[in-house]
């Protein structure tokens, strides 16, 4: 079986859009991270969902991607951790539960 068959190219496809694809990507698998490494509950729960739908649309794209593609993807990737962790530090955790515990014990 042709990967052809699994999923169509897509019509956007291009390195701006595989930039972006990346860029986004890497500020959602950040965001869960830094939430799972610091007890966030709730943050981690909505990232990990938004992350797993996401990804399947990566994955899918990435079937057709030509290599130039995948490289702006990755170059977008790795601006997008250190902004996912910003938004993280100086947004997010201040809104986050920070233990189980808060839960556990209200």
């Amino acid at each position: 079986m042709s990967l052809s068959s699994i999923a169509q190219r897509s019509r956007l496809a291009s390195k701006r859009h595989s930039f972006i694809v990346g860029f986004v990507q890497m500020i959602l698998v950040s965001i869960n991270w830094k939430s799972v490494a610091n007890g966030n509950l709730i943050l981690s729960i909505v990232f990990t969902l938004a992350n797993t739908l996401y990804w399947q649309y990566v994955v899918r794209t990435a079937i057709h991607s030509t290599f130039w593609e995948r490289l702006v993807y990755a170059l977008g990737s790795a601006v997008g951790v250190p902004i996912g962790i910003a938004i993280h530090y100086f947004v997010l955790r201040h809104y986050a539960l920070t233990q189980l515990a808060t839960v556990i014990h209200k």
